[in-house]
């Protein structure tokens, strides 16, 4: 009867080590997928913060580069690029509204939440250019303010 004890106790052992190895393995496969997922979802949103605008010659570009979210009492960098605009103005509803002062080139503002009433709100940041033969342009961006 010892013997039967000894075989049974080896062959639950086995099992035992069969199951944590597949069970590490499946860890490990969730590990490695929720990493590619975030890397993934990292590049998408940075595609989606920057949104930009070309006239159908392809010579004119608005580009607005800004978070997605932005936290309140703090002040994120928003730049501005273009090329080929004789002007540009920039508008936020609920924030203000101004020129770009640099044309043809990169213009950066500050945007600096610090009403807490505006906390998951969205906002749109409108930049209206008109390009050296008169043609109207138009960027978009979106962005949450958050806590």
């Amino acid at each position: 009867m010892a013997v039967s004890d000894t075989m049974g106790s080896r062959a639950t052992e086995g099992r035992s080590s069969d199951t944590q190895s597949r069970l590490l393995g499946l860890l490990l496969g969730v590990g490695l997928a929720t990493i590619v997922g975030l890397a993934f979802w990292f590049a998408t949103q940075r595609a989606a913060d920057q949104s930009s605008v070309t006239n159908d010659s392809g010579a004119s570009v608005v580009i607005v580069d800004c978070p997605a979210e932005i936290v309140i009492n703090t002040s994120p960098l928003c730049g501005i690029s273009t090329e080929n605009i004789v002007e540009a103005q920039w508008e936020i509803a609920g924030f203000g509204a101004g020129n770009v002062e640099k044309i043809d080139t990169e213009w950066q503002m500050f945007i600096n939440p610090t009403n807490a009433e505006v906390i998951g709100l969205d906002f749109v940041l409108v930049v209206r250019a008109t390009d050296r033969d008169g043609d109207q342009l138009e960027a978009r961006h979106r962005f949450e303010v958050v806590e």
